[in-house]
């Protein structure tokens, strides 16, 4: 694998895994009650704030994955990828492991084809 793939892996791990982990705080927080408006203006505010954050804002908001359109199966397909770059370089990985795993679940579920920002309502459906 050439450098170009891997850096390609690293920026996708970071953009996909910030999106994977903002989507599923989204779904708990949304099933424990909280208005998603307010939601989404308090992670506005800190560290959460971002392109992240505006991409799954947009479903959480409006339903629409307008701003990636990137299916799950494709981001569990790059993690998986990630995991054996990293595996082969004797790094840890382990937050990507359990992000792959969480993906890899709601791929054998049947919902690969829905896209990343959908994990918000996918995972409070479970």
């Amino acid at each position: 694998m050439g450098s170009g793939h891997q850096l390609k892996l690293v920026h996708n791990m970071i953009s996909l895994g910030s999106v994977a982990l903002i989507a599923e705080v989204a779904a708990g927080a949304l099933a424990a009650g909280i208005d998603k408006v307010a939601m989404i203006e308090c992670l506005s505010k800190g560290g959460a704030g971002g392109i992240a954050l505006d991409r799954v804002a947009l479903y959480v908001l409006e339903g629409s994955c307008d701003k990636l359109q990137f299916t799950i199966e494709n981001a569990c397909k790059d993690f998986g990828y990630y995991s054996e770059m990293a595996g082969h370089a004797g790094a840890v990985k382990t937050i990507a492991d359990a992000a792959h795993k969480t993906l890899s679940g709601l791929v054998e579920s049947g919902v690969g084809k829905a896209y990343l920002p959908e994990v918000a309502s996918l995972l409070q459906a479970k």
